[in-house]
């Protein structure tokens, strides 16, 4: 297993990974919203100055996890609310 810091072109194997974790954790809202939320949330997360996503991925160069984490919630927010029509589509 070795970590590395997310690509955008991880997108796509974040959003499954998550997607799948409802199947053993159903609460929150993230667990109702579907994979083009998940999608388009994860984008905007990977190109946000203040994020920091890092991921584990198996000998095999497929992720088998990763944590997010900002570094400014205020702008996280804002970008957020700035972008909230794309993500309720």
């Amino acid at each position: 297993m070795k970590y590395r810091l997310a690509k955008p072109s991880d997108v796509n194997e974040m959003v499954n990974i998550h997607y799948s974790i409802r199947d053993y954790y159903s609460i929150g809202i993230f667990a109702q919203l579907g994979k083009q939320f998940l999608k388009s949330y994860y984008k905007l997360v990977l190109n946000d100055k203040n994020s920091v996503v890092v991921c584990a991925e198996d000998d095999n160069g497929n992720i088998q996890g990763f944590s997010s984490a900002n570094l400014n919630v205020e702008e996280q927010l804002a970008n957020l609310r700035r972008n909230k029509i794309k993500l309720g589509f």
